[in-house]
């Protein structure tokens, strides 16, 4: 029998730090192809699942040690993506700069506003959008997605949207630097180990999320998404969570932390089982 979670469970088993409290409402790992999530503090409720924006720039400008990695044998491959991808991107930044865009607006008592690299200010809450980024390696062409940081009184969880994995370094990094105390984050596609996704570049985010687990005091990681489309992800990713065991952190989904398994792997095992 698979289990099914309920909104009660949700609602009644937030993560909580200081007066922050994070409700996992929509995940892969229930069997929802999402990473939802809502936070409320002292003074707003966020729900989190951004769109992007995209300033016209190369954005690899910014990625300095994804482009430094050496990546051996695979350089000259490695190389030409990225150029084919630089003019992908400049065929697409001429179609946005002439055609429209949804604007800014006000509807009733409430103002629409695009957070791309924007700050906002509300009692002791601050809330801090990222600048666009890739969903998942450099150039992906799924598209671009936004991460956000909610801090309150020193408390702080950040929401990754879908970097897959991390895939690039740079990204990693700037979760070290914000050092959270509860992360929520893509994992990789592992379901597409083969096809879509090289060794290499799911090597890449399995060393991203251990430079993470090594780089933080992050109490709680809530790895999903992407990630929980495969049942065979654990052993995809098995070097992440024995780092995780390692350095005594939590690494699980959003699933395990209601206390069920991943829908995926009850669906594998009940197969399994007849």
């Amino acid at each position: 029998m698979v289990s099914t979670i309920t909104f009660q469970e949700i609602e009644e088993h937030p993560i909580v730090i200081g007066e922050v409290n994070i409700y996992l409402v929509w995940f892969d790992s229930y069997g929802a192809k999402s990473s939802c999530v809502f936070i409320e503090t002292p003074d707003l409720h966020l729900l989190v699942d951004p769109g992007a924006k995209m300033d016209f720039s190369d954005p690899t400008g910014s990625l300095h040690m994804a482009m430094a990695k050496d990546y051996g044998d695979y350089q000259q491959r490695k190389n030409q993506l990225i150029d084919k991808g630089r003019a992908w991107f400049k065929k697409m930044a001429l179609r946005w700069k002439t055609e429209d865009w949804i604007s800014e607006a006000g509807i009733q008592k409430m103002d629409i506003q695009i957070c791309d690299g924007r700050s906002f200010k509300k009692g002791s809450t601050f809330v801090r959008f990222t600048e666009p980024m890739f969903h998942g390696i450099e150039f992906d062409r799924v598209g671009w997605v936004v991460g956000v940081s909610v801090e309150h009184k020193g408390r702080k969880v950040i929401y990754t949207s879908d970097l897959q994995g991390p895939s690039i370094e740079d990204y990693a990094q700037w979760i070290i630097k914000e050092n959270p105390d509860i992360l929520i984050l893509d994992g990789p596609p592992t379901y597409l180990f083969g096809f879509m996704v090289n060794r290499i570049n799911l090597q890449r985010a399995i060393d991203n999320v251990c430079a993470i687990l090594r780089g933080t005091t992050t109490n709680v990681i809530i790895y999903d998404h992407h990630l929980l489309r495969d049942a065979r992800y654990k052993e995809r990713v098995g070097s992440a969570y024995t780092m995780a065991g390692d350095h005594k952190r939590a690494l699980l989904t959003a699933a395990e932390w209601l206390g069920y398994d991943p829908l995926i792997v009850q669906i594998t095992q009940q197969a399994l089982n007849g």
